[in-house]
């Protein structure tokens, strides 16, 4: 035999190559270590060619050919030779820039490396069992997941929904807030500034340095939509989720009622978490060219999505509501909703037992879908569509503003670049083929500062990760002692709405309580109604789709009708008598367009879908229960 030509000072695993399963791994493990390990196929082990030292073609003369056979075998450079689930620990120990966690549990704790063996043993007789199974979890593609493009899209996605939030918002703000709207957040500011024990982290809002002006909050709008646009492209995005986060929070504390929705916490809750999953770069850049994201970072935005769709279906049996217990919750959902959509009526008539059907997969898709978003990638993609599949019937049966494309933006983190459409992909300017595996001659130990950074970032994360146990506790209705120090932390963290506790509809409505506005300029004898944009009121008028939009007014007195009373509904009346054009433009229509009317008054009434509709032409019908609030003469 000729003497070799190539030598090597790395270590070398050899792995039958006849074995699917045995290639399918070797490959996942290459893109680990890259170049650090050498890997051969133990066919060619006595080729002049193989990339083995003397030492090390010593060591594996002196093997049966059977050995190979049996497991992947490592080789050091002195000819050390291992096998088996040791050989993989030791090989995977030479990952750069990874701690050798594994394979410290293999030598240091009792029983593990015998139950690693013994696994390996078991799956090593199964091999085409095994090989099947890993298809039929990860697919075809045998490296690991690589996210730079998917992150792309998720920090591009939710730049998108803060720019959709924004809008929404900007055309409604000065009827909600203004200086002349409902609750003028000026006098709400003035009052939080005059009292000395309170401070940004009791009131977290930039009014601190702007004040609640009309153009204050006018500008605090303009801050997150800039950002958002720049995020959009790709500018400085981790800066530009700052100031999306921030001015989104200030915003949310001067507006208090009107932007405490599930979805605005689940909106600063998730920008927040995108700084652990954006590119820390000035400039756009292609995909192809920036780092990848840390795993920590996906994986918080993935512990989000599992919180808010797992959490909904826990409190929904935590409740001990009868509706849910006896699956009937649906039969009222549909017309006991905030805003009903054109097929609510359709879908509130469908049979029973096809309610209950719905409760059951509702149920299904809350309560394990989300077990999913951690398994193998094949199953993560399953739990992910099948959340978004949700939220598609959610936006087609009812109007919940943003929330549908905030949730589906989360549900991005549990995709991977191997799964995007290839033409997706080239138009992100990533690449269709998988990336040579890094070479440990190319990482350079990072700056200190970097790793610095890299240290507060994790220690950041994990106090995050730690500190959202607490709401999600709360969906179990446990409760931890208020003396106990981390209940402590989080409730003064509660301010900034980052960390927070989800669930949605924990309690079905079973009644539809409706509160319409009427003005009287004739002392009471008749009154004409304002009538609202979105929420129902003329029982003729078909229920409208608003897609993304959320007006805020309509959404409140939903809530303020099912409270029975509610002080701000008081503050809207007074305003329309006055004749405020900032709230008269949060109505379709002012019936006295001329001068305000003497009195206002809020009815509560009783709505319910017409089941006779076909005849009447009437969406809904309705029977006045009382007057809700006066104002005037």
């Amino acid at each position: 035999m000729a003497e070799p030509t190539t030598t090597s000072d790395r270590p070398a695993l050899l792995f039958d190559a006849d074995c699917g399963f045995c290639r399918q791994f070797i490959a996942r493990w290459q893109v680990r270590t890259g170049d650090a390990v050498r890997y051969v196929e133990s066919q060619r082990r006595a080729d002049d060619d193989a990339p083995l030292s003397a030492e090390q073609r010593a060591a594996l003369d002196e093997l049966p050919a059977e050995r190979f056979d049996a497991s992947v075998v490592l080789v050091e450079p002195g000819g050390r030779v291992y096998f088996a689930a040791e050989a993989v620990f030791r090989a995977l120990s030479h990952a750069p820039r990874r701690a050798a966690v594994g394979l410290a549990l293999y030598r240091y704790l009792p029983g593990f490396a015998a139950v690693s063996e013994a696994t390996y043993g078991f799956i090593a007789r199964r091999r085409r069992f095994a090989s099947m199974l890993t298809r039929l979890l990860w697919g075809r593609v045998a490296e690991p997941s690589r996210h730079v493009l998917v992150r792309a899209l998720f920090v591009r996605a939710l730049a998108l929904v803060h720019i959709v939030a924004l809008v929404s918002l900007a055309v409604q703000i000065d009827g909600l807030v203004g200086e002349r709207g409902i609750a003028p957040a000026q006098q709400l500011m003035r009052w939080v500034s005059a009292r000395p024990d309170l401070g940004f982290f009791d009131f977290p809002t930039l009014g601190w340095l702007f004040g609640a002006s009309d153009g204050a909050l006018t500008a605090m709008i303009a801050i997150g939509l800039v950002a958002a646009l720049l995020c959009l492209v790709g500018v400085a995005q981790p800066l530009c989720l700052a100031l999306m986060w921030l001015a989104y929070l200030s915003l949310c504390s001067l507006c208090r009622m009107f932007l405490a929705f599930q979805w605005d916490v689940l909106l600063l809750e998730a920008t927040l978490l995108a700084l652990f999953v954006a590119p820390w770069t000035l400039r756009p850049r292609l995909p192809k060219n920036e780092p990848p994201p840390r795993a920590l970072g996906l994986w918080l935005v993935t512990w989000l999505l599992f919180r808010l769709i797992f959490a909904s279906g826990v409190v929904k049996l935590s409740s001990g509501d009868a509706s849910w217990a006896n699956l009937t919750a649906m039969t009222y959902h549909y017309q006991t909703q905030p805003l009903p959509g054109p097929l609510s009526a359709f879908m509130h008539h469908l049979p029973l037992w096809l309610h209950k059907g719905e409760a059951v997969l509702m149920f299904c898709i809350e309560l394990g879908l989300p077990l999913l978003l951690f398994a193998p990638r094949r199953l993560r993609a399953l739990g992910a569509l099948g959340i978004v599949g949700l939220m598609l019937l959610i936006n087609v049966t009812g109007n919940y503003g943003f929330f549908g494309l905030l949730t589906c933006t989360l549900c991005l983190i549990c995709f991977d670049d191997q799964m995007l459409p290839r033409r997706l992909v080239q138009l992100l300017g990533g690449h269709a083929a998988p990336p040579a595996p890094p070479r440990v001659d190319d990482l350079a130990e990072p700056p200190l500062w970097r790793r610095a950074a890299r240290h507060a970032s994790t220690t950041l994360a994990v106090a995050l990760l730690v500190l959202s146990l607490i709401p999600l506790l709360g969906a179990f209705r446990a409760r931890l002692s208020p003396q106990n120090p981390m209940q402590s932390i989080y409730r003064k963290l509660r301010a900034l709405r980052s960390i927070n506790g989800y669930g949605l509809f924990a309690v079905m409505t079973t009644k539809r309580p409706e509160i319409t506005i009427e003005g009287s300029d004739d002392g009471g004898k008749s009154w004409r109604p304002y009538r609202f944009r979105y929420k129902p009121g003329d029982v003729t008028r078909r229920p409208p789709w608003l897609s993304l939009h959320m007006p805020r007014l309509d959404w409140q007195l939903w809530f303020a009708a099912l409270r029975g009373r509610s002080a701000w509904v008081r503050s809207l009346l007074v305003r329309i008598q006055r004749g405020s054009p900032a709230v008269l433009d949060l109505f379709a229509q002012n019936p006295f367009p001329r001068a305000p009317p003497k009195a206002v008054r809020a009815v509560l009434w009783d709505y319910h879908f017409d089941p006779a509709r076909a005849k009447t032409g009437n969406w809904w019908r309705r029977e006045r229960l009382r007057v809700y609030a006066r104002v005037g003469r």
